[in-house]
């Protein structure tokens, strides 16, 4: 999940009141044979908030690929808002996952009586990715870390994926004996891809392994190892 911040200063030197809206989950994965997947937001904090959610396609020069219902919802303190999350783009590839991100943008409330008192609200943006997957893929979900591999080039990890799905992985470890080489950036894969990552490392990276953690379709971290092709 990424966020960024939207600061609206209402005073120099003012207390901070900070967003309290949360959604359940790290990724949304809609099943191709339904298309749409209704999905839990929820507000923890003791002031009502404006939620207002935005579909975002990575390919600017096509079409919105799915709609979010509502778009613009208040939240009460301590209450939830069901969002249904629509696909109405007809032609997606079924050999393989798309990808697209969501924003939801929490504007919070003033609250009665604080009108005129120095404070500083943030409006917060956060983005979550939105996998489409087909209801027919000739592969299952489970064998993703099989299809996973890598093979070194100079400096360069080149990693493949060979599998019809999204493969996110949060970190991974080159590692020779009592050495190790840690990489803290994600890598995204996408399906039946290569993506290379270029280390900054000194020494060859000859008969290194690599561990990595995959993230799965629950937002977990899967620790596996992947191999040298």
């Amino acid at each position: 999940m990424f966020k960024s911040l939207v600061i609206l200063f209402l005073a120099l030197s003012a207390p901070l009141c900070q967003a309290s809206v949360v959604l359940n989950g790290t990724r949304i994965i809609i099943d191709g044979a339904k298309n749409e997947k209704t999905i839990q937001f929820t507000n923890a904090g003791d002031q009502p908030a404006l939620i207002q959610i935005q579909a975002i396609n990575p390919d600017a020069a096509s079409t919105l690929p799915f709609v979010a219902l509502p778009q613009i919802f208040r939240i009460a303190p301590a209450a939830g808002q069901t969002v249904k999350v629509k696909v109405t783009e007809n032609n997606l590839p079924q050999d393989r996952e798309s990808l697209f991100y969501m924003d939801y943008t929490e504007i919070p409330s003033v609250k009665k009586g604080d009108e005129d008192k120095n404070k500083l609200y943030l409006i917060i943006k956060n983005r979550v990715k939105v996998i489409v997957r087909p209801r027919q893929l000739d592969f299952s979900v489970d064998n993703v870390r099989q299809a996973l591999s890598y093979r070194i080039q100079g400096r360069d990890i080149l990693f493949k994926n060979a599998s019809p799905f999204y493969a996110n992985i949060r970190s991974f470890s080159l590692i020779k004996g009592n050495k190790t080489i840690a990489w803290d950036d994600a890598v995204t894969l996408a399906p039946f891809s290569e993506s290379k990552v270029t280390l900054h490392s000194s020494s060859s990276l000859v008969g290194y392994t690599l561990t990595a953690l995959l993230i799965n379709d629950f937002g977990a971290d899967e620790k596996i190892n992947l191999n040298e092709k």
